[in-house]
């Protein structure tokens, strides 16, 4: 950037998206009968609030994930989508998000601790395999000034035409994306300290940055779907 100044805060996984090969236990059919009644008191309640016996609190939500993954469990630290086969086939039965607070501040390791924990619970659940799904890499930087539309547009190299800019007060660029959210390859640039500031609930980020200030704070973000991740 045209500043001499900037500097790098952090650098790390942001969002991690897994495919989960799980066998379950030899009573199954009976947990299906279970899981299905929680989805239908859920639908009237919009959720229905779950105590685990790890002590961990979670929320039986009444959707699920397109066809494959018919029941939604959110935890705190993941969300966890889970279809209907007792054993996996050519593709995953079980799909976990993780939080980004969770990858930050826990780590992936224990995410994977806690999941297995809870999959033995919830059915006698067995991880055989794990496959990526998506993974954002990022990289934080603090920048005296922010970054203009000029430079970005000025210094991209790209085999996506596919743009959008997203400006705020002032017309000061907030977020500025290129390809398309759906492709294997996403980038994000934006004001990460404006987004922190704003929301109010990832003001744990101004501890990793090492600053007292959300001002100046940017992140480079590459968003990768499984074709990416495959190649």
């Amino acid at each position: 950037p045209p500043t001499m100044e900037f500097q790098s805060l952090l650098y790390g996984i942001d969002s991690l998206d897994l495919g989960l090969y799980v066998a379950w236990g030899s009573g199954w059919k009976r947990r299906l009968l279970d899981l299905d009644k929680k989805k239908q008191r859920a639908r009237g309640k919009g959720g229905l609030l779950i105590k685990m016996p790890s002590g961990r609190d979670c929320i039986f939500l009444p959707g699920g994930k397109g066809q494959n993954y018919r029941y939604h469990i959110q935890f705190e630290t993941y969300n966890l989508f889970i279809g209907k086969a007792a054993q996996p086939g050519s593709t995953p039965n079980v799909y976990l998000s993780i939080s980004a607070k969770t990858l930050w501040l826990s780590g992936i390791e224990t995410a994977l601790a806690w999941i297995t924990e809870d999959l033995k619970v919830i059915g006698g659940g067995l991880i055989q395999c794990v496959k990526v799904s998506r993974v954002d890499l990022c990289a934080d930087f603090w920048i005296p000034g922010g970054l203009s539309y000029e430079f970005l547009r000025s210094h991209k190299i790209t085999h996506s035409d596919k743009k959008k800019l997203h400006l705020g007060e002032n017309d000061d660029v907030e977020t500025y994306y290129v390809g398309d959210p759906k492709s294997p390859i996403e980038l994000r640039i934006y004001n990460k300290g404006l987004e922190v500031k704003k929301g109010g609930t990832k003001l744990w980020f101004l501890d990793l940055w090492g600053r007292e200030s959300t001002e100046g704070i940017w992140r480079i973000e590459f968003q990768l779907r499984r074709p990416a991740l495959k190649q």
